[in-house]
């Protein structure tokens, strides 16, 4: 993926954020929106809300956005690419997958019932986890119909 498409992907004018960090407990600060490629120089394990992913240096929060993107269980393939590189789910949602787990998501089937979740790979910060199937995909959010 090129850089100006990272870059597109991710939405830059989120300047502070208000949510739920651990049960009970609310993050309040204003962040300052980087790059993906920054971000991944600035920490291998970010911490996770719902919509962004955070780190701490200093007295400096750095986030970058994960856009409108629905985590959890109820999700079902809809396509997979031939070579298994993309995979849209129901919701209209658009997933790259990372180059390593595309052997076994060309073999996912429509259908598949599919879990997402966070990773800690600022790269490709999500899994698609295959209920069906029992694997895993580490993948990137593109973009949502």
């Amino acid at each position: 993926m090129s850089r100006a498409l990272a870059a597109a992907v991710i939405v830059a004018a989120l300047t502070s954020a208000t949510a739920s960090s651990a049960p009970g407990r609310e993050l309040k600060t204003s962040c300052r929106v980087v790059g993906l490629l920054q971000f991944s120089k600035l920490t291998k394990h970010p911490h996770f809300t719902t919509t962004i992913a955070y780190v701490v240096r200093g007295r400096v929060t750095y986030c970058i956005s994960l856009g409108e993107i629905s985590i959890g269980d109820g999700h079902w393939i809809d396509e997979v690419s031939t070579s298994g590189a993309t995979i849209s789910l129901e919701d209209g949602s658009l997933w790259l997958i990372s180059p390593l787990d595309q052997v076994d998501t060309a073999l996912w089937l429509p259908v598949d019932e599919i879990t997402v979740t966070h990773s800690r790979d600022p790269s490709y910060p999500y899994r698609l986890v295959n209920t069906d199937e029992g694997e895993t995909a580490s993948a990137r959010f593109l973009a949502s119909n």
